[in-house]
């Protein structure tokens, strides 16, 4: 297995500052655009997207999550096309499911996955040879589970990622 790279970020305002340029972004929704704090309301997550978009510019972003609860988002921002995938079963989630295109010689395809959580970002990250941008600061009100998630991903880590750029 190919270790990918892994750039850890404290916010998700930071991505569009650090991230490599990347044509196709996947975003996580719980805990990464929206806080853990049982208010699923569009307008953070909308605000976080756009600032994303505005600074990167990508072909296309699909926003993902694990969850059944549905963030309203437009269909496109800043002329970039935004898909939504409700219970993307991450990381075992297909590549057609995020509509992603594969690369083709003439221009490859460089993704980046958005999340803060190893065992589901960071594992869909390394299925689709992708970047992962780690939001490494945990919100205010993670549940247990997300906790225990972030201890067991913290093992996997130096065997899923590389942190420099070589």
């Amino acid at each position: 297995m190919r270790r990918v790279l892994r750039i850890p970020v404290e916010r998700v305002e930071e991505v569009a500052l650090l991230a490599p340029a990347a044509t196709h972004l996947i975003v996580d929704v719980d805990g990464t655009l929206l806080p853990f704090d049982g208010v699923r309301a569009a307008d953070p997550a909308v605000g976080r997207l756009r600032e994303l978009l505005a600074a990167r510019h990508p072909h296309a972003v699909c926003v993902a999550t694990n969850a059944s609860g549905a963030v309203r988002l437009e269909a496109e921002y800043a002329g970039v096309p935004v898909s939504y995938v409700r219970r993307a079963n991450k990381p075992w989630t297909r590549r057609a499911v995020l509509d992603l295109p594969c690369a083709t010689p003439d221009e490859p395809c460089r993704r980046a996955v958005v999340g803060d959580q190893v065992l589901t970002d960071g594992l869909l990250a390394v299925r689709l040879d992708a970047v992962f941008i780690h939001v490494v600061s945990p919100g205010a009100h993670e549940p247990p589970g997300s906790r225990l998630m972030r201890l067991l991903g913290r093992l996997l880590t130096p065997l899923l990622f590389r942190e420099d750029v070589t």
